[in-house]
């Protein structure tokens, strides 16, 4: 014949029965790996869940750039704008040029050294 089955009442009731009868040091042990175990369930189970996300997201990623993908080779070119006409002012590119010599020869003259002359 089996044995009835033991309540949650009566599990706990048991297991607080046997804690108390535990010395100080024992419980203080039994403590500190009920929490440490405790924390590293958790740990566990928050950094699977977290691995589940980040596998859902990559996932997703991959899905949107395969469908960006194939909508660029399906789509049509755009279609190509007429450019803005520009003009050159030619008097602003000789102000420019005359300028630039202007500051090149001035800079060429205060550059050279003055050597004295050479006595014989």
């Amino acid at each position: 014949m089996s044995e009835p089955k033991e309540t949650t009442h009566e599990a706990y009731q048991r297991a607080r029965d046997a804690f108390d009868e535990l010395n100080i040091e024992k419980k203080a042990t039994f403590l500190v790996e009920a929490a440490v175990s405790t924390l590293a369930r958790g740990l566990a189970s928050a950094s699977e869940a977290l691995g589940s996300e980040f596998e859902r997201v990559f996932e997703t990623m991959e899905h949107e750039e395969a469908e960006a993908a194939a909508d660029e080779t399906t789509a049509e070119p755009p279609a190509s704008e007429p450019k803005a006409k520009t003009t050159k002012r030619a008097s602003s590119a000789k102000k420019t040029t005359s300028s630039a010599k202007k500051s090149t020869s001035t800079r060429s003259r205060s550059s050279k050294k003055k050597t004295p002359p050479k006595k014989s």
